[in-house]
């Protein structure tokens, strides 16, 4: 992270004040970083001795948003990844729901006797099948939208406002 930090723009006068490998070994050896009380919120500390107050907060700020950044882009390469084996699974399933359907067209459209049995079970396979289609695109919308609003936080710098309220309503369209 601290070579990540070093290496943003708005560290540039910060680099120019001092030796790029002294200021990078102090800051290995000063920063601070806990989640306390396990929590989802990271608490970064660095003394103020080798650089003034406002440089420590410029550095704390670059180290901030280049862990964000690096665990923004693992989540979304996870999701990415998520999303196309998730995409591969819908698409087989489309598939062989597709197939299913065809085959009880041809044993409802055959000639008599009909196996009635045989019928009926694919008729609620085929139902079964269609309600976890259904769920299942909706996980993949889920996705998309998600990976959305990244990219609008992204764009933005802060997450939309009316996140939850997109997602709800996407959730809600789909019923």
């Amino acid at each position: 992270m601290i070579d990540a930090a070093l290496t943003r723009p708005e560290m540039a006068t910060l680099r120019q004040s001092g030796e790029r490998q002294a200021l990078q070994e102090w800051l290995r050896q000063s920063i601070a970083a806990v989640f306390p009380n396990d929590g989802e919120l990271m608490q970064i500390s660095l003394p103020v001795g080798h650089l003034d107050a406002d440089q420590s907060i410029q550095m704390l700020d670059a180290v901030a948003t280049s862990f964000h950044e690096k665990v923004a882009l693992r989540v979304r390469l996870d999701r990415a990844a998520l999303m196309i084996d998730f995409k591969t699974v819908v698409d087989d399933m489309k598939n062989r729901l597709e197939a299913q359907l065809k085959d009880l067209h041809k044993m409802e459209s055959a000639p008599p006797p009909a196996d009635a049995t045989a019928i009926a079970f694919l008729k609620e396979r085929c139902s079964l099948e269609r309600k976890l289609l259904g769920e299942c695109e909706l996980q993949l919308l889920t996705f998309h939208l998600a990976n959305e609003l990244d990219d609008r936080s992204g764009r933005s710098g802060r997450y939309p406002a009316d996140a939850p309220q997109i997602l709800q309503r996407a959730a809600m369209a789909r019923h």
